[in-house]
C-alpha cells in the first residue's frame, strides 16, 4: 500500500479497460474469486481486503451462496470467499495490434528486434541498431529488466531467477455453455510472491488451468 505500483496498477486497470471498449478490443469484466482452500488461506482474506482496501481497490469478502450467484460452478468447503469485481480480460494480441497502430498514426517509431547494449552519458543508450537519445527511460525488459538496470547503476543488489509457467487448455464444446465465466483463484500465499495455479479464460470462451511454476537454466527458454 501507498507504493507506485500500487497507484499506477489502480489506475491502469480503469484506464486499459476504457481504452478497450472504446477502441474496440475484445474484452470483458469477469471478476475475480479467490478460494481458500484451508484454514491459513481462509484467515489471509482478511489481510487481502486491507490491502485493497488501503489501495482504493473494490474488494470485499462475500458468502458462498453470493459466490455462486456470481459464479455456479465455484466451489468451496467455507462460508466466505474473496471477491475483486473489477478484474478483468482482454485480447492481448488485438490490443498490442491497436495500440502499435495509434503509435504509428502519431508518427511515433518503433523498433522491432532491437538489442539494447548499454547506457552512455547524456541521456543516451546504445544499441545494435544505433544510439539513440531520451528524455524519458522507461525500463520494461522483462526477464533482461535487471541487467538494463544495472547499466544504469541501479537495482545492484538483484538479479532475476527466470521461471516458466506452462497453462492447460480445457478444451469444450463450443455449443455447450462455457465451464466458468470468472476468474477463480486460490487466495495466494502471503511468503512468496506467486498466485498459485487458477483458472482463467480467453475472450474467446478457451478456459486455462495453470501456471506451473517451473525454474529454468538461462532467461530464453521458453
Amino acid at each position: 500500500p501507498g507504493s507506485t505500483k500500487a497507484a499506477i496498477s489502480r489506475k491502469g486497470n480503469i484506464y486499459l479497460s476504457e481504452y478497450c471498449v472504446q477502441n474496440k478490443v475484445p474484452f470483458k469484466n469477469t471478476g475475480k474469486l479467490l478460494v481458500p482452500r484451508n484454514d491459513e488461506e481462509y484467515k489471509n482474506m482478511a489481510h487481502f481486503i486491507d490491502v485493497g482496501t488501503k489501495n482504493q481497490v473494490p474488494c470485499k469478502i462475500i458468502d458462498l451462496k453470493e459466490a455462486k450467484d456470481i459464479e455456479p460452478n465455484v466451489g468451496c468447503k467455507y462460508d466466505k470467499v474473496f471477491y475483486s469485481p473489477t478484474t478483468s480480460i482482454a485480447d492481448q494480441h488485438v490490443l498490442i495490434k491497436t495500440l502499435e497502430k495509434e503509435l504509428n498514426d502519431k508518427k511515433i517509431t518503433i523498433l522491432k528486434s532491437t538489442k539494447y547494449i548499454t547506457k552512455e552519458p547524456k541521456n543516451t543508450i546504445v544499441t545494435d541498431k544505433g544510439k539513440i537519445e531520451y528524455k524519458y527511460f522507461i525500463n520494461c525488459a522483462g526477464q533482461y529488466s535487471d541487467t538494463v538496470a544495472k547499466t544504469f547503476g541501479k537495482g545492484k543488489d538483484y538479479s532475476i531467477m527466470p521461471v516458466v509457467g506452462i497453462y492447460l487448455d480445457y478444451k469444450t464444446d463450443r455449443t455447450a455453455p462455457a465451464l466458468f465465466k470468472t476468474l477463480i483463484y486460490p487466495v495466494p500465499m502471503l511468503e512468496v510472491q506467486f498466485p498459485g495455479a487458477h483458472w482463467c479464460m480467453d475472450t474467446d470462451g478457451v478456459l486455462k488451468l495453470g501456471p506451473c511454476f517451473t525454474p529454468v537454466l538461462w532467461r530464453e527458454q521458453y
